[in-house]
């Protein structure tokens, strides 16, 4: 019996490549935005917590993926994907929440 050669770090390799690009554009991004004034650094973080949520929970869902999945699946490229869009989710709600409920308090 032949057995089945273990997945590479292709997937784990790429979205953490991507969360890295990601978050250091939308860091510039919001850094220059909130350098002219605070309206546009809000609005520039709001513009920014999707993506950046998307891309860190996809490598974090690639990385627990390849652990978990020994053997090549579908589940191997669809469950970052699933976790990058409930992590957008949260980090867009989180970063309204904060700026509307938090932020005008302090």
């Amino acid at each position: 019996m032949e057995e089945e050669a273990r997945p590479g770090l292709t997937m784990p390799v790429v979205w953490s490549v991507l969360a890295a690009i990601t978050l250091v554009a939308g860091g510039l991004g919001v850094g220059l935005a909130a350098y002219d004034s605070e309206s546009a650094g809000v609005t520039a973080t709001w513009a920014a917590a999707g993506p950046v949520g998307f891309a860190l929970c996809g490598a974090a869902g690639a990385v627990v993926t390849h652990f978990l999945v020994n053997r090549r699946s579908a589940l191997r490229v669809v469950l970052p994907f699933g976790c990058g869009c409930v992590g957008a989710s949260l980090f867009a709600f989180g970063s309204f929440l904060f700026f509307a409920v938090i932020f005008p308090a302090l």
